[in-house]
């Protein structure tokens, strides 16, 4: 019954997302809710250790928004947001997924819509700093 409560209540999260931690593989924590709100997230754990959690913004302005954790449990709403894009026209946009290149870039790719409302790939160069 516990189990059951806690996923609806991630499942009730209004775009925010959830973390769920297990230490063992089998249990898992309550799901927390974070004040991030997005959709989806997608964690790229980077070279150095730190993890890029890249998402769309589906409310005014429209984008595309970054936080880079310093490590994988990390609570996310201490992560400065960076925005990529705040340019889109509406909702219908996000999905991020990044791959770090070898010199550290960072490529990430997206789904957007165009003002005809043509849904198309579109990708940011990222250079993650210090």
């Amino acid at each position: 019954a516990a189990r059951g409560q806690a996923a609806r209540q991630a499942s009730d999260a209004d775009g925010r997302l959830a973390t769920s931690r297990s230490p063992d593989g089998v249990e898992w924590t309550a799901p927390k809710l974070h004040d991030l709100v997005g959709h989806p997230f997608h964690p790229l754990p980077l070279a150095d250790g730190r993890v890029l959690l890249s998402y769309g913004y589906r409310t005014q302005p429209f984008g595309i928004r970054v936080r880079v954790l310093p490590h994988p449990l990390a609570d996310p709403d201490d992560a400065q947001e960076f925005i990529v894009r705040d340019d889109g026209l509406c909702s219908d946009i996000g999905y991020p997924w990044g791959v770090q290149l070898a010199d550290g870039r960072v490529l990430l790719a997206y789904y957007w819509t165009d003002p005809e409302g043509v849904r198309l790939i579109m990708g940011s160069w990222l250079e993650i700093v210090d």
